[in-house]
């Protein structure tokens, strides 16, 4: 035996298979306890994220990850021989073996021997709740990043260390230690991938994105545009800004289009000054500039990559649209228009939306307000008008779907807002956002 290979894992859920791990942690320890290695990583789970709320992982989070056959080898070199350790091991043992028999690399119906701290705590802790938290007060240790995989995997291997300095020769776990070099379950591909880049949670948080610091990956070199491809990606502008968000996904369709068409950046930063001139006479088209407006012009000055003090100037200079705005770039007033309004999708009776994943609503309440609108609500096709989305990354069927048939996919905010307005034209009253009622 190798040692100890001391991990967590954070799910979509409770159901394995059906669930699927997002994130992985494995802290190695020699046979006395130190700490040889660790290694984590993000795993793209192909399907809604899940508890985000408890993980804090969220769909755009996981979209440059690995997906799970895409670590498998790295992770079982780590694994082979060593005793597995975990805290609740029945849970992460349950997902691993999971993992690992779908991506062939363990025999079906195997069992790796595993040890659990949760089940050792009344062995060497002094306490009544066996949590992970619980124990580790116990036992003097600092849990740090609670509910991030490699957070609890550090914990647990320090609550181990603390075990096996107690345990001496009669350590309750010695028959699972004999039974690690017995086991064969561990199936080696012939063909092993090579090592894959890993993907953590520090990587995400660089690579997300509301500021509009997508542009600069743009390597196309054509410095214009035919007024078709402007009509196109001001149409495109009107749909993936909707909620006045720009989703990672989102991001990625407007830099599809750049890449296309071999758009150079100063070709779509005009592009942009010129969707937010109209957007600008939008504002201004009854004479009067509220609050509201500049912030929406702000806002998606910022998620365009443009200065927010440029945006100012084209709403001081475009007063109901009556004079020219001297930036260069912006194309004169008979130039294509995108078709800017307070919100360029309206909802009618008999309109399908669908909602996935909601966190804000119960699925419930989303569906008698619907129905209270006249909106019919159901699964994803072609026919919807409107997808809502808990998380605008998602990687639901339904989500993935939406983007297949270019369905709007916007936040639950902008959901109820479109709801709102649609209500207001009807004279209707929909569910308060926090109350439901």
């Amino acid at each position: 035996m190798r040692g100890f290979a001391v991990f967590d894992v954070e799910t979509t859920g409770f159901r394995s298979p059906v669930d699927r791990i997002v994130e992985i942690g494995v802290v190695t320890l020699a046979p006395d306890g130190t700490v040889e290695d660790e290694w984590e990583t993000l795993v793209n789970p192909g399907r809604d994220i899940g508890a985000t709320h408890v993980h804090g992982i969220r769909a755009g989070d996981v979209l440059g990850a690995p997906h799970f056959a895409d670590i498998a080898d790295d992770l079982e070199g780590i694994l082979v021989d060593r005793a597995l350790v975990a805290h609740n091991a029945s849970f992460d043992v349950r997902f691993l073996s999971s993992e690992m028999v779908e991506t062939g690399r363990m025999s079906i119906g195997a069992t790796p021997p595993s040890i659990c701290t949760m089940r050792n705590s009344r062995y060497f802790l002094q306490t009544s709740s066996a949590k992970l938290k619980d124990c580790c007060t116990a036992a003097g240790i600092d849990l740090r990043n609670a509910h991030s995989a490699l957070g609890d995997a550090r914990a647990t291997g320090e609550l181990m260390r603390f075990y096996l300095d107690r345990a001496g020769s009669s350590a309750p776990w010695q028959g699972i230690t004999d039974q690690v070099d017995a086991f064969h379950g561990w199936v080696r591909p012939d063909t092993p991938n090579p090592h894959c880049r890993r993907w953590t949670r520090k990587d995400s948080s660089e690579a997300r994105d509301a500021g509009g610091q997508w542009i600069s990956r743009i390597t196309g070199t054509r410095p214009d545009t035919a007024d078709r491809e402007a009509k196109e990606y001001f149409s495109l502008l009107d749909r993936v800004l909707l909620d006045r968000e720009l989703s990672q996904w989102e991001q990625a369709e407007l830099l599809g289009f750049a890449r296309r068409n071999g758009l150079s950046r100063q070709a779509l930063e005009d592009l942009h000054l010129r969707y937010l001139t109209q957007l600008a006479r939008a504002a201004w088209a009854d004479g009067v500039l509220e609050e509201a407006e500049v912030q929406e012009v702000a806002r998606t000055a910022t998620l365009l990559g443009v200065p927010a003090e440029l945006g100012s100037e084209l709403l001081s200079h475009d007063r109901a649209g009556a004079q020219e705005v001297s930036v260069s770039g912006v194309a004169p007033a008979d130039a294509p228009r995108p078709s800017i309004s307070p919100s360029p999708l309206v909802l009618r009776p008999g309109d399908r939306v669908v909602v996935t994943g909601p966190r804000l609503l119960e699925r419930e309440e989303w569906r008698e307000q619907l129905l209270r609108l006249g909106l019919e609500p159901g699964g994803i096709c072609k026919k919807a008008r409107l997808l809502v989305a808990g998380d605008p990354d998602s990687l639901s069927g339904k989500a993935r779907k939406a983007r297949e048939y270019g369905i709007p996919i916007v936040t639950e905010e902008a959901g109820l807002r479109l709801l709102a307005q649609m209500d207001t034209a009807g004279n209707r009253r929909p569910l308060d956002a926090t109350t439901g009622h």
